[in-house]
């Protein structure tokens, strides 16, 4: 399974780089450019099938990066981690598909939970396809 993190938060790239080495997984970290076109031509050519999005890094474009996205792959899942608890920011994100919601600071064992479930996910909807 390939996870991409979008990111500079050394926190949640040391979280996703333990879980994806502990668990034989691809973890790819995208933090070169702001620039929603850039960031969405980077996924499309690594086709991951998790998306971290990490908000303090993806601001103000982190809603039109996600919408574009699930655009694209509307099965992709993805997890929207912020440091901004306000309702606001979740009625605005909450309704573009995303798979989880988290305000930081994560907690390792709950994170490390939710990778292995999307995980899991993956390797059943892989076995039904066959």
């Amino acid at each position: 399974m390939k996870i991409f993190t979008l990111s500079t938060d050394k926190e949640i790239i040391q979280l996703v780089d333990s879980f994806a080495s502990e668990n034989k997984h691809q973890s790819i970290v995208y933090n070169k450019s702001k620039i929603p076109i850039d960031i969405v031509g980077y996924v499309y050519e690594k086709n991951p099938f998790v998306i971290i999005v990490d908000d303090d890094y993806a601001t103000p474009n982190a809603a039109v990066v996600i919408s574009t996205i699930k655009k694209m792959k509307e099965n992709i899942k993805i997890i929207f981690i912020t440091s901004d608890a306000s309702v606001e920011l979740g009625k605005k994100i909450s309704p573009l598909g995303i798979t989880y919601y988290a305000i930081k600071p994560l907690d390792k064992y709950e994170f490390d939970e939710l990778l292995s479930s999307i995980s899991k996910n993956k390797l059943n909807t892989t076995y039904n396809q066959l």
